[in-house]
């Protein structure tokens, strides 16, 4: 069987494709998994192509292969055939567009067993980085089986000839049918809520079994096992006040979550809003055509009425297309916080292990990791400030539709009653007045869920003001890493 255009694509680290099992590359499955602790984090760079540059210690020790086979071999050398193909397919096309994302990976050990892995992987100058850390939230056990059944639909599909592009389809379809099911609108919402869910399910079994005073790679641990004369020392110094900050930043989230999720309930009921306001506009048109030549003055009433409710209508759209937006940006901040800590904190694992052992070879090879690992935290560190800034002129933009709404209910409310007045005491315009009747509670509706945005709106503003007066402590750490970076060249 010749290679097809996707056997020929390079596979990015942490995101294995299904291979082509042949007598050569085949290994003894065995259905155990290779247990790590919760506590325990790798990373791997490889090269535009998808082979191994460096990894750390625990990636080897993982694997079960030897740091000199490994570093060389293509990514693949850890796939496992249980990977649905649609799982790599959306990482490839995420980072070949510079896209960081997120996804749970089955891999195959050296002695046939397997460990899973939620691995974050994102370009990096001339190749890709991923970080990985051991999956524990309530969400994993959904996707061990998401993934079988997945792979169920592909080999089914694969057993006949040239259908592997079919199998693919369908099991794209099959992804996104259960990740509606779960509450996901697509894969990337689904990855941003599985990366922050995980780290926090991590960190909450590694406080209650004391593990963060003792974590190999927490800020307490580096600076105990740290040797004070290594040249890394100064290096760890500012890595860990840059911890120490995305924590805050990271510790944050859940009200950030919790924000951004009634944001996306008020769009919808605001939506509502303007179709009970364009119903109630065009019953009242027909209510006062009924009455005839002598409904002038109602008929007036209901043409300011329509003329407002569309006016209202138009407003309430552009309200909630603004929150939308913003819930996205939110939804987005929130990931690419958890992935800047996360890589924050791979890279204290990884100073760990150069500055307590003395003896470890500083050679060409970790030296560029060390590059690359603080080269991509503090790009991502800017680009989390970046996208606060995004965010709060977004949310700067939603003060002007929320005061024309506002003016249009004290408009509506008006309106109500000069309709009310013409129209009391005339028996034949009961049908108008019953309309009309409706335009409080409408008022009283819309009003309340405009007090409720404008409080969320100065909540979240405060949160993020806060959180971007950071920026400058951030630079200053940052730029200390970069001039220990260039130095240790």
């Amino acid at each position: 069987m010749q290679d097809t255009a996707e056997d020929s694509l390079p596979t990015p680290a942490g995101a294995e494709a299904t291979p082509r099992i042949t007598t050569k590359t085949q290994k003894r499955i065995i259905d155990e998994e290779r247990r790590f602790l919760i506590d325990e984090l790798f990373f791997s760079t490889t090269d535009e192509h998808g082979v191994i540059r460096h990894g750390n210690e625990v990636f080897s020790r993982i694997a079960g292969i030897e740091p000199e086979r490994l570093y060389g071999s293509p990514h693949s050398i850890i796939r496992h055939p249980d990977m649905p193909r649609v799982v790599f397919k959306l990482l490839w096309e995420a980072i070949q567009n510079g896209r960081t994302i997120a996804a749970y990976v089955k891999n195959l050990a050296s002695d046939g067993r397997h460990y899973w892995v939620l691995a974050v992987v994102m370009p990096s100058t001339d190749g890709y980085l991923s970080v990985r850390l051991k999956p524990s939230s309530v969400i994993f056990p959904k996707v061990v089986e998401l993934y079988a059944r997945l792979r169920e639909i592909e080999r089914e599909i694969e057993q006949k000839p040239k259908q592997r592009e079919a199998a693919m389809k369908a099991s794209a379809l099959e992804l996104q049918s259960k990740l509606s099911e779960l509450g996901f609108a697509s894969y990337d919402d689904f990855m941003r809520e599985a990366l922050s869910v995980e780290l926090c399910s991590r960190q909450e079994i590694m406080r209650k079994d004391h593990l963060r005073r003792t974590q190999k790679g927490s800020p307490q641990s580096v600076q105990q096992s740290t040797n004070e004369t290594s040249e890394f020392a100064p290096a760890i110094c500012s890595c860990v006040q840059v911890d120490a900050l995305l924590q805050d930043v990271f510790d944050r989230l859940d009200e950030f979550k919790s924000i951004s999720l009634r944001l996306g309930e008020k769009s919808v009921g605001i939506l509502d809003s303007a179709d009970t306001i364009r119903i109630l506009a065009m019953n009242a048109a027909i209510a006062a055509n009924k009455l005839g030549p002598r409904a002038g003055t109602l008929r007036v009433v209901s043409e300011s009425l329509g003329s407002v409710s569309k006016e209202s209508s138009d407003v309430i759209n552009e309200l909630a297309s603004h929150l939308q937006s913003v819930v996205s940006m939110l939804n987005q901040l929130i990931f690419d916080v958890a992935a800047t800590k996360l890589q924050s904190e791979i890279s204290l694992v990884f100073m760990s292990e150069l500055g307590s052992d003395a003896g470890l070879d500083k050679n060409d090879r970790v030296m560029a990791s060390v590059r690359t690992l603080f080269e991509q935290m503090s790009s991502r560190v800017q680009y989390v400030f970046e996208n606060l800034a995004q965010a709060t002129l977004r949310m700067n933009e939603l003060e002007s539709p929320l005061e024309n709404l506002d003016s249009n209910n004290r408009t509506l409310r008006f309106i109500q009653f000069t309709g009310k007045k013409e129209s009391s005491g005339w028996s034949e315009a009961h049908e108008f007045a019953v309309v009309l009747e409706e335009v409080p509670a409408l008022i009283a509706k819309t009003k309340e869920e405009c007090d409720w945005l404008n409080q969320s709106i100065q909540q979240l503003m405060t949160h993020l003001n806060e959180l971007a007066t950071q920026q400058n402590k951030f630079a200053a750490h940052l730029g200390s890493l970069n001039r220990l970076t260039t130095s240790l060249d």
